[in-house]
């Protein structure tokens, strides 16, 4: 699957630590309290690192708020993926003047020079945005903004068809909308039709968020942007871009790529029963994590298929962790 490269500026110091690259990104946001009352923002952004132990990732990322304001948040998880790739959480909450649209990015510099969508310019900054709209609850209701459960960070084959899709859920029905953009300014950004003779087609589809890629053929590191849009009636009521990394790469070590994962957890939101499909080779070790990065739940040597009770834990997000032997998956998990 594709990967996104980009280097965060980290405050080294003496550390003398390289930059880490970022492989992909995107900001979540809910309303925190009651929605009739509350003007307070929850963010979690989520970052996804290449080469670095989660030790070793940046303890805190500059968000600005869209109404003038920014801060340092902090990092509340780090957990190690496939492909040497570290997922950090970072969070902080915000109460905001009124309502109204409101814009929330981050912006760091810069991406890795080895991204073949940038053939024209040097040190491209990496942005990311998510557009929040605090509607009017007598009239509009609640806004209880979409999720995606699927990370940005893919591997692909050379000359086989690539799909992917973010895997939206919206706990209030609203309609979801996607589309291809630039993630950066078009005059730097190319898509890989322009430049590697290869590629027949490259389209999502607006409605299922099914994204195609038929077929690349160049090795190398690849980014997308998908924005999604949230429409409640004929108004958007939220907007975001999701960073999405591709490498595609050689057959090489792809066995565990080609597997979807070592186990599928459904049905994904649930109620409070997950059933884990799957077939490890190894008992299966699974610790769940609340957004602030505390093990809420834990299970060891399990062998799948296997169901696991969420029963008695609030509704909202969570992260599933599971290890067996060297492979390592992370699933977003919605509590209903």
């Amino acid at each position: 699957m594709k990967a996104m490269i980009t280097t965060l500026l980290l405050a080294l110091g003496a550390s003398g630590f390289a930059q880490p690259e970022i492989w992909g990104g995107e900001i979540s946001v809910e309303q925190a309290g009651d929605c009739a009352t509350s003007l307070a923002l929850r963010a979690n952004v989520s970052l996804f690192y290449r080469g670095l132990e989660p030790t070793a990732i940046p303890d805190s990322v500059e968000l600005c708020w869209g109404d003038g304001s920014c801060q340092n948040i902090p990092l509340v998880s780090a957990i190690l993926l496939e492909w040497d790739v570290v997922m950090g959480q970072y969070l902080a909450e915000h109460t905001y003047p009124s309502r109204g649209a409101y814009v929330l990015n981050i912006e760091e510099c810069c991406y890795s020079d080895d991204i073949l969508s940038f053939q024209s310019e040097p040190d491209i900054p990496v942005r990311i945005s998510n557009t929040y709209t605090f509607l009017s609850p007598m009239f509009q209701g609640c806004n209880s903004q979409a999720a995606p459960l699927q990370p940005p960070v893919c591997l692909a084959l050379p000359g086989s068809a690539f799909t992917y899709n973010p895997n939206i859920y919206d706990p209030d029905g609203d309609s979801i909308s996607y589309s291809l953009t630039e993630p950066a300014a078009p005059a730097a950004y190319l898509y890989p039709q322009e430049f590697d003779g290869c590629t027949n087609s490259l389209e999502i589809d607006p409605i299922t968020g099914d994204l195609t890629w038929d077929s690349p053929c160049l090795p190398g590191h690849y980014l997308f942007g998908i924005e999604i849009k949230e429409w409640r009636g004929q108004v958007v009521i939220a907007e975001r871009q999701i960073l999405l990394h591709v490498l595609i790469d050689e057959a090489t070590g792809l066995s565990s790529i080609t597997d979807p994962g070592l186990f599928q957890p459904a049905p994904n939101p649930t109620l409070g029963m997950l059933q884990l499909k799957g077939a490890a080779e190894t008992p299966l070790g699974l610790t769940l994590y609340n957004v602030d990065g505390q093990p809420v739940r834990e299970w060891q040597a399990l062998q799948l298929p296997r169901d696991v009770s969420l029963e008695g834990l609030g509704t909202g997000i969570y992260f599933l962790h599971g290890t067996t032997g060297k492979r390592t998956f992370v699933y977003k998990i919605i509590k209903q």
